[in-house]
């Protein structure tokens, strides 16, 4: 796969965007104990509906990532992830 300066710094702002998102998901999340923390109150289904926020937004940029690379960034992880199902189950 072979990207341009522009592409490449735009998938590697992407990728740390992600990053950032996941990180912060975590440190969110981490004290969640019991799924009905997210749903028996009003603020904890504002807090759920942040964490599903969270999910889109970060699809979106995988998306995004995809349209950088021409397509080639999903189409290589998906063929390595299946590389991968094809190795365990040997």
């Amino acid at each position: 796969m072979k990207l341009c300066m522009h592409e490449r710094i735009l998938t590697i702002e992407t990728l740390e965007q992600i990053e950032t998102t996941l990180e912060n998901l975590l440190k969110s999340t981490a004290s969640i104990k019991d799924i009905d923390e997210l749903t028996k109150s009003a603020d904890g289904i504002l807090r759920l509906n942040g964490i599903c926020m969270s999910f889109i937004i970060i699809g979106e940029e995988i998306k995004r990532i995809d349209r950088y690379t021409k397509k080639q960034f999903l189409s290589r992880l998906v063929g390595k992830s299946n590389k991968r199902r094809a190795d365990i189950s040997d």
